[in-house]
């Protein structure tokens, strides 16, 4: 069964929300992650998002992720890019 990766936008243009079928994405506690460094020690996915170029920012709660963009990127650019990660993942 393939899993289908949802988007919406938030109050920040620079910002998408993606969740997946109610998947669980982050167990206990919600978290920013700022950097690929910081990815590496915490988050498997998220280390995988910030391999795609324009991620800035990688936000991982409950039931979704919200992915802050580089200003000079267009969503187009990244989105299906980001999606196909996620349901890889």
């Amino acid at each position: 069964m393939s899993t289908f990766i949802q988007s919406e936008s938030t109050p920040n243009p620079a910002t998408l929300k993606f969740f997946a079928d109610g998947k669980i994405i982050a167990e206990n506690s919600s978290i920013e992650i700022k950097t690929q460094q910081q990815a590496a020690k915490i988050s498997p996915l998220a280390l995988q998002l910030f391999a795609v170029e324009g991620v800035e920012s990688v936000f991982l709660a409950h039931d979704f992720i919200t992915i802050t963009k580089k200003n000079n990127i267009d969503w187009q650019v990244l989105k299906s890019e980001i999606q196909g990660i996620l349901i890889d993942f």
